[in-house]
């Protein structure tokens, strides 16, 4: 399937950059946990009257700078990956009760389910959009 290679190889990077872990899962360990809301303190402020681009990228550096992260965290520096990388149309995307954030790699269009590519580091997993249960989805995209 086209793009899933980059999807993987995303996931590996991201993963390596990380390697502390998120702080909200059964397993996370206790520093996991202080790295995370370290890394988070103050970071509303510094983000303020950013573009969301500069968002990801600010949250994707810190993230990658302490080695923690949650889903949010591992999203921006997966997309931030991709998109560096010149791969498009590339998506950061959370579902929209704001429980869960991943990427999305090769949708033809916004509203398109049939197309692409789920890039979900945080639980280490890259599968097409189609296989997905997503539900309502909240899109930050770059074509």
């Amino acid at each position: 399937m086209q793009f899933l290679a980059d999807a993987e190889f995303a996931i590996l990077h991201t993963r390596s950059l990380l390697p502390m872990g998120a702080s909200n899962t059964t397993t996370s360990s206790s520093a996991a946990k202080i790295c995370v809301a370290d890394m988070r303190s103050g970071q509303s402020s510094a983000v303020a009257g950013l573009s969301m681009l500069d968002k990801l990228r600010h949250i994707a550096r810190a993230a990658s700078n302490a080695g923690c992260g949650n889903c949010g965290e591992h999203a921006a520096i997966t997309f931030l990956y991709l998109y560096d990388r010149g791969l498009r149309p590339v998506e950061f995307a959370t579902l929209s009760n704001g429980d869960h954030a991943f990427a999305m790699l090769g949708r033809p269009h916004m509203h398109s389910y049939s197309a692409g590519v789920v890039v979900d580091a945080y639980y280490g997993k890259a599968y097409p959009v189609a296989q997905a249960s997503l539900g309502s989805v909240d899109v930050y995209r770059e074509d």
